[in-house]
């Protein structure tokens, strides 16, 4: 069995090939791998896709790998990270600062902005049930007198401010009053957000209310 350092590096060769070379049988062979969600979060901590195209390539393929195995992403503190990851790319990929960071047609942008929204909706809409027990659970512990615990409104590591930081980003791609934030122009897009800014309300209504 592979270590984690080895499977990574093996991981971000494949990741590599296909981005930046455009081989189809790595992207293949990446798909085919069984990394973790942990891994899968690795991989997109070292990718800029604001500031380039390959990278944005590369959030493609992680997506695809995400969205393949939507059913068995394990932990739910490790689903967390990886959303929480998604979320920071997004928010790179929307911003009015960067938005001139790479010259040319920014269709490629647009596109990839649209499959994190996919991803996201995919993993939040999937893992509501896991979310609303682990809530009732926290709640059920507090009435009951038990210790005191800064309310998360997500999975383990997310906090209302992150949850309702996180509202604010899909009101803006709405194009709503989020300035700092290029709203979508494409209406699967704005779908999708209204879609995942749902699944925030069903999840944590008064961090969304607060956003």
């Amino acid at each position: 069995k592979l270590d984690t350092k080895t499977r990574q590096s093996i991981a971000s060769a494949l990741l590599s090939l296909r981005a930046e070379q455009d081989h189809d049988f790595a992207g293949s062979t990446l798909f085919g791998l069984p990394l973790t969600t942990d891994e899968l979060t690795h991989l997109l901590k070292h990718l800029h896709p604001a500031k380039s195209e390959s990278d944005q390539v590369a959030v493609s393929v992680i997506t695809d790998c995400v969205r393949g195995r939507i059913d068995s992403l394990g932990k739910p503190s490790d689903i967390s990270k990886l959303s929480s990851k998604l979320f920071d790319q997004l928010v790179s990929l929307s911003t009015f600062d960067d938005f001139s960071a790479i010259s040319g047609d920014l269709g490629g942008r647009d596109y990839t902005r649209v499959i994190i929204l996919q991803t996201l909706y995919a993993i939040h809409d999937n893992y509501k049930a896991e979310l609303a027990r682990s809530l009732c659970e926290e709640e059920s512990q507090q009435n009951s007198g038990g210790s005191k615990r800064s309310r998360s409104s997500s999975w383990s590591g997310i906090s209302d401010k992150t949850v309702s930081l996180q509202a604010s980003v899909l009101v803006g791609l709405l194009g709503g009053k989020a300035s700092s934030i290029q709203p979508l122009s494409s209406g699967r897009g704005r779908a999708l957000s209204l879609g995942l800014l749902a699944c925030l309300c069903e999840q944590a209504p008064s961090a969304v209310v607060s956003s």
